[in-house]
């Protein structure tokens, strides 16, 4: 079970962050830190490769499965890991490239004035027109 934002001691997330900060792995900030809205009951969001799975597990990362089964809709998503203390979310992705440069359009145009629940569903239309548009590609192509 993960503590209340208010009872996680601020220097233990800062902690964690620090830790993301200087690691190998690039983490992408995403969700209300990234597109605004931020207040006090906000946690932080990155998306990162798959390949750091086994640093954020040696660091306290554990899988938050409710997450990945009701709060994603985006088959990209591995896995999606919580730290144990700190309220941080990683996204583990397969394809980041796709995910970053869906994320900088939507912010470019206003994401950020939505509600979390219209920028999910903004965001399942922005995988979908992306992935349509990659095979229409692909197909014209060949």
């Amino acid at each position: 079970m993960i503590e209340p934002i208010s009872k996680i001691p601020q220097n233990e997330t800062q902690r964690i962050l620090d830790l993301l900060e200087q690691s190998e792995f690039t983490f992408h900030k995403t969700g209300s830190r990234f597109f605004g809205g931020v207040d006090t009951n906000s946690d932080w969001d990155f998306f990162v490769d798959d390949s750091a799975t086994n640093f954020l597990r040696r660091i306290g990362f554990v899988n938050d499965r409710e997450s990945l089964m009701f709060s994603y809709s985006d088959c990209d998503i591995v896995r999606v890991l919580v730290h144990k203390v700190a309220h941080i979310h990683v996204q583990v992705s397969r394809n980041i490239d796709k995910r970053r440069r869906i994320r900088n359009v939507l912010y470019r145009h206003s994401l950020k004035r939505f509600d979390k629940e219209t920028r999910k569903r903004i965001w399942a239309i922005a995988q979908t027109i992306w992935d349509d548009a990659k095979s229409v590609r692909i197909r014209q192509c060949e």
